[in-house]
C-alpha cells in the first residue's frame, strides 16, 4: 500500500496558490457583473429623470420624410443592381423587382 506523504510544517500545497488565484478571479468577475447591473439600473434611472424631448410636428414630418426618401434611394440602388445582375433573365429580374417593391410598400405602412 502506498503511503500518503504528510505535509511538512511551513510547506504550501502546490494547489493553494492556484486556488487562491482562481478565487480572486471569481471575485473580480462577480464584482464586474454587479457593477454592470448597477450601471444598467443607473442609466435607466437617469433616463427616467431626464425631461422627454418633445418633437414638433415639423420635426416628426422631417424625420419621416427623410426615412422614406432613404427607403426610396435604397430601393433604387437595389433595382439597379438587380437590373445588372439579371439583365439576361427577364422573369427573375421582374420577381426581384417585386420583392423590392413589396419592401417599399411595407415600409410605408
Amino acid at each position: 500500500m502506498k503511503e500518503i506523504p504528510k505535509p511538512v510544517l511551513g510547506q504550501k500545497d502546490a494547489n493553494v496558490d492556484e486556488l487562491a488565484k482562481r478565487m480572486k478571479d471569481i471575485k473580480i468577475t462577480e464584482l464586474d457583473i454587479q457593477k454592470a447591473k448597477l450601471d444598467i439600473e443607473h442609466n435607466a434611472l437617469k433616463a427616467d429623470l431626464e425631461p422627454k424631448k418633445v418633437k414638433t410636428p415639423y420635426q416628426e414630418l422631417e424625420e419621416y420624410y427623410l426615412s422614406m426618401v432613404g427607403n426610396e434611394e435604397a430601393a433604387r440602388k437595389w433595382r439597379v443592381a438587380i437590373d445588372e445582375e439579371f439583365k439576361l433573365d427577364k422573369d427573375e429580374r421582374e420577381k426581384r423587382h417585386i420583392i423590392v417593391d413589396q419592401w417599399v410598400t411595407n415600409r410605408l405602412k
